[in-house]
């Protein structure tokens, strides 16, 4: 029997986020021997198998702006109907939370916006708060967000986060991820591959929080689209289309991308047992800073007390605005308070997690997005339906 917070289980899911690229079990291998942790990869076969069972997800990040999308987040305050996150089918991560500094309860939302549309979006939301549906709201045009992992055989002993053992070293890979990421100038255009072969589309949003084979990915694109996947994508094998021919190109498309920083930012876990921690907590914070620069100082100073961390920058980099979202213990909010007023502009926003209900939320239809109505191969153009996006909120108000 596996015990959950093993330390050499917690190593091995911690050190498969040191690599960029995804990778099955003989190239985990190999690569966890450079950190001189020797695993068969039959092994490491049983602990995936284990840990999927205890809600463990790996997948690489994809850079959705290369597949013609935007990021935006919001932050909503008094939500009269959550049936507004029904209407723009673009959110891919929605929390509710508590905000300490309105004591309300309010709402993160993470969307992608297809190119061109930021203003109509930023309009939806001026718009609902005109007609009463949202009190007020905070948007952010975004970068990907920089995951930070801290790690986990470190800090969780016995099913309690404690800091004692980590030094900053430990995550200065995730820092040196980050100082990139200020500097990276999202792409204005769609890639010049995904033209080529939009193929790549539903191949990467199929692996997005998954840990799937190219046999599973191609069953699972194979059943949304149904016929459309030959007609519409791989017309090249409509005289003969056969699963063989369907599995060889999603394995084509994954060779592409291998290593492949346009498409994918890093590599990102998720194991459910870290949220059962006894002692966890999980905080937002929004902040201005003083200067862009000084969000890596300060991601390093609250990276001590930080099981994992999610880091939204700017799309602009003028506009010194951060979002920041940290997997702690409750020991150290205090700490983090501190740090982040030591950077801060003006006084930041701080909001902490209401994780049973945000859970509600989680669903692979918001996290995949739905590329089969969304996505159209042959323009390789995202569909945005302001119009009716606008008319089914004023709907909402009656």
């Amino acid at each position: 029997m596996i015990d959950h917070f093993d330390d050499k289980l917690l190593k091995f899911i911690y050190l498969l986020t040191r690599e960029q690229s995804y990778l099955n079990s003989i190239d985990a291998s190999s690569h966890l021997s450079k950190f001189k942790f020797r695993v068969t990869d039959r092994t490491i076969r049983r602990w995936i198998n284990f840990l999927k069972t205890k809600g463990f997800q790996y997948f690489p990040s994809p850079k959705y702006d290369s597949l013609g999308l935007d990021y935006s987040v919001v932050i909503l305050f008094g939500v009269r109907d959550e049936k507004i996150f029904d209407i723009i089918p673009y959110d891919m991560y929605i929390d509710k939370v508590m905000s300490f500094s309105r004591y309300e309860h309010a709402f993160v939302g993470y969307y992608t916006i297809p190119f061109g549309n930021e203003g109509r979006f930023s309009k939806f939301w001026k718009r609902a708060k005109e007609l009463g549906i949202i009190d007020d709201y905070i948007l952010m045009n975004s970068k990907a967000a920089t995951f930070l992992f801290s790690p986990f055989h470190k800090i969780i002993k016995n099913g309690i986060i404690t800091f004692d053992e980590i030094t900053e070293k430990d995550n200065e890979y995730f820092i040196r991820l980050l100082e990139k990421n200020i500097n990276y100038i999202p792409a204005k255009e769609i890639h010049p591959a995904v033209r080529k072969n939009p193929f790549l589309v539903p191949v990467m949003l199929e692996y997005y929080r998954k840990h799937i084979s190219s046999i599973g990915v191609w069953r699972e694109i194979k059943r949304k689209l149904g016929n459309k996947v030959w007609t519409n994508y791989l017309d090249k094998f409509n005289k003969n289309p056969t699963d063989g021919r369907g599995v060889f190109a999603v394995q084509q498309i994954l060779r592409q991308l291998k290593n492949n920083p346009d498409f994918v930012q890093q590599i990102r876990v998720i194991y459910d047992m870290v949220y059962t921690a006894h002692n966890i907590s999980m905080v937002y914070v929004y902040m201005k800073l003083k200067h862009l620069e000084d969000v890596v100082s300060l991601t390093r100073k609250l990276s001590k007390s930080a099981v994992h961390m999610n880091i939204s920058l700017p799309k602009d980099n003028s506009q010194k605005e951060v979002l920041i979202y940290i997997v702690t213990n409750n020991k150290h909010i205090v700490n983090i308070m501190g740090t982040c007023l030591e950077f801060a502009r003006s006084k930041p926003q701080v909001f902490i997690n209401d994780f049973n209900y945000s859970k509600k939320f989680w669903t692979e239809e918001r996290f995949g997005l739905d590329y089969p109505k969304l996505f159209d191969p042959l323009s390789c153009k995202w569909r945005y339906n302001h119009n009716a996006y606008m008319k089914k909120l004023e709907k909402l108000a009656h």
